[in-house]
């Protein structure tokens, strides 16, 4: 057996020995290279974090002031609207979706000057026999409205419009004999004065036909008798609040219905336009001047239909339209898809047109008479 040299063995564990200590430097400076690179990252990311900190609420303190600034300029923003006329409410009223009151009523000069036309939401003006207008006035059937008349009979257009408000109450003395069979065979929810007199009263004040009135207290009366639900669903227009026009604003606007009785003009006053007919101021029987946030002028394609001088009114379709509000005046088109389907107003880019909330006025005319409107 050969003899084992110490010696030898001795030398190779200290080159074994060398080579493990320059391992374990090297190790040793990578290990201190990657605690260093971690401990530099984190201090990086808490002195970042902190600086980004203070950015935010630096940003936060000026968002905030901003917002501060806009409410104390704006006012409250409105979160929640009447589905009618667009009118701001609490959050906790249940005014929205509530029963919508359409009342017919009298134009001709022996039922001027009418009353309770300052309360309504919205009217419709809308040509009839003979060149006259007539009124669709629509209330919220919260309204308090001691006398609304004269009362005068149906027509089948102003049953196409009625449609756009759910399940509403139609008020009317009699109608055509077209507008009488669609309200049977459409079932409109109605009330008319030939089978509810009731409701109605007639003003020894004037002569008939132009003497019949009602009221809130009586269409509410009306409603409770029937058991109705005051909640109906429809669509509304869309609303926002519109800028006052800040050039070349419109000052008036003239609608030449029959001259010279029935002739209107809207002149803009304080942020509203004034209601002018025959060149006359118009007011109510209660002294209160006719105003409106907007005024729609609707063309319409439309014919006399029968020697009495009755038209058909083509309410479902398209066609020219104007709104007007706050001074301003947009250009644009109407729209109406269907029977139920909501009369919508899109400008020249075929946005739908935002209401300015409040009263409004849709001028019904016929697609061949011009409106012509003044500058200031």
């Amino acid at each position: 057996m050969k003899e084992i040299d110490k010696g030898k063995i001795k030398k190779k564990i200290k080159k074994l020995k060398k080579k493990k200590n320059k391992v374990d430097e090297v190790a040793y400076i990578y290990f201190l290279a990657i605690v260093g690179f971690l401990v530099g990252f984190v201090l990086l990311v808490w002195f970042g974090l902190g600086y980004l900190a203070k950015i935010n609420n630096a940003n936060n303190v000026f968002i905030d002031d901003l917002i501060e600034e806009v409410v104390e300029e704006k006012g409250e923003e409105c979160i929640k609207r009447d589905i009618l006329d667009g009118v701001c409410i609490e959050e906790s009223e249940e005014e929205v979706g509530k029963q919508v009151v359409g009342i017919m009523i009298d134009n001709h000069p022996d039922a001027r000057p009418q009353s309770g036309m300052s309360k309504a939401s919205v009217v419709y003006e809308v040509p009839v026999e003979g060149g006259y207008t007539r009124y669709f006035a629509l209330f919220l059937v919260s309204a308090e409205v001691e006398k609304i008349g004269p009362v005068r009979s149906a027509r089948p257009y102003f049953l196409d419009w009625s449609e756009e408000y759910g399940d509403m109450l139609y008020m009317h003395v009699g109608g055509s004999p077209e507008a009488l069979d669609l309200i049977k065979s459409r079932e409109v929810f109605d009330l008319n004065e030939f089978f509810g007199s009731w409701y109605f009263w007639r003003s020894p004040a004037r002569l008939a036909p132009h003497n019949t009135y009602t009221s809130s207290d009586l269409w509410n009366n009306f409603l409770e008798d029937r058991e109705v639900s005051n909640v109906v669903e429809y669509e509304g227009w869309k609303f926002g609040e519109v800028s006052e026009c800040d050039g070349n604003c419109i000052s008036e606007i003239n609608i030449p219905f029959l001259y010279p009785s029935f002739v209107v003009d809207w002149k803009y006053v304080d942020g509203q336009f004034m209601r002018y007919q025959s060149n006359i101021k118009q007011r109510d029987l209660e002294g209160e001047v006719i105003l409106a946030d907007t005024v729609i002028v609707q063309k319409v394609k439309n014919k006399v239909i029968d020697g009495v001088g009755r038209r058909k009114i083509y309410t479902i379709g398209e066609g020219e339209a104007f709104v007007f509000q706050k001074g301003n005046m947009i250009k644009g088109t109407w729209e109406k898809e269907s029977l139920s389907g909501k009369t919508r107003f899109f400008d020249e880019s075929g946005k739908e047109i935002k209401l300015n909330a409040g009263k409004i006025w849709v001028e019904v005319v016929p697609d061949d008479i011009d409106i012509t409107t003044k500058n200031n």
